[in-house]
């Protein structure tokens, strides 16, 4: 792997903090290497990130993964519910804009 899992950890809360993703930052991000991840059909390395996330009543108790691609550092995306996708682009100037979808695709 091209990076370390404190680099990873480090790029996702960039990440988070950009698209503005609230999350429990009291609790660890859990940060792993992905054994088996496929983009379109290409097995490619990367990194599962996980965080709590909810409503301040409720309490934040959901568990959320971001996957981030290690060959560039850049987010894929950030799945938040069963069926609910955050899609993440980088542009040139480093600004992030995401895509919501239903689904793996």
């Amino acid at each position: 792997m091209k990076h370390t899992k404190e680099q990873i950890e480090k790029i996702a809360k960039e990440v988070l903090d950009k698209t503005n993703f609230t999350y429990d930052t009291k609790e660890k991000m859990i940060v792993r290497e992905n054994e088996d991840f496929y983009l379109d059909g290409e097995k490619i390395n990367s990194w599962n990130v996980s965080v709590f996330f909810g409503e301040e009543d409720w309490g934040k108790n959901q568990l959320a993964g971001l996957v981030i691609n290690d060959e560039n550092g850049h987010p894929v995306y950030l799945q938040h519910s069963f069926n609910s996708f955050i899609y993440y682009k980088i542009h040139d100037n480093g600004n992030i804009s995401t895509e919501v979808r239903q689904g793996s695709k």
